[in-house]
């Protein structure tokens, strides 16, 4: 689950979660909602629209694990991580973003910026929201597959997305990354801290 209040207006909320169905068998949708006073009431938005592909192995099933967060220009993201049907949501086909120019009103369809990465697992996302930085506006995603730390950024507001050639390879000791957290300094850098169990490693 994931929540973030609008930094220009606090009022203006979205939240996003799985709405289990089937805890038994862990059947679930994923659901976003919106708030205008402070998260004192709350609506629902409609269903985030799931993609298909001629190779049923590829249609989106459903998505998992929801992160949002807000750009300096109002605009809401939802980073999802889309799974198959046979495979269910153990096996996810990728990185999607979905934006919200209505503070969550409604969402745009999802935008795949990292198809194919088999096995990934927590994706969260920021935006650079600092006003001295000279990438204040920009919008970060992170993930990691198990073996590898990846990074995306857009510069242009949500309407394309570069996939860092950087990507790191965890320490082979690492089954996973706990957290994705992207501290930023006031020059608008980022960090990157990765353990296994011995000292962190920046």
């Amino acid at each position: 689950s994931s929540v973030a209040a609008n930094p220009r207006n606090p009022l203006a909320m979205v939240g996003a979660s799985k709405r289990f169905t089937d805890p038994t068998h862990y059947g679930f949708t994923l659901a976003a909602y919106f708030s205008t006073d402070g998260g004192q009431t709350w609506q629902e938005a409609p269903p985030l629209q799931l993609l298909s592909d001629p190779d049923p192995n590829k249609t989106w099933a459903g998505t998992s694990d929801p992160v949002v967060a807000w750009d300096d220009m109002g605009n809401v993201y939802l980073v999802a991580l889309p799974f198959p049907k046979d495979g269910g949501p153990y096996f996810t086909l990728g990185i999607a973003v979905y934006r919200s120019s209505d503070g969550g009103a409604t969402w745009s369809p999802p935008n795949f910026i990292h198809p194919h990465a088999a096995g990934s697992n927590d994706a969260d996302d920021k935006q650079d929201g600092t006003p001295a930085s000279p990438r204040v506006g920009n919008v970060y995603a992170a993930w990691d597959t198990g073996q590898r730390l990846s990074f995306a950024r857009s510069t242009d507001h949500g309407a394309t997305w570069a996939v860092s050639e950087r990507a790191r390879r965890v320490p082979d000791s690492t089954a996973r990354s706990a957290t994705r957290s992207r501290p930023r300094s006031r020059s608008g850098k980022m960090a990157r801290c990765t353990s296994s169990g011995a000292p962190a490693r920046r």
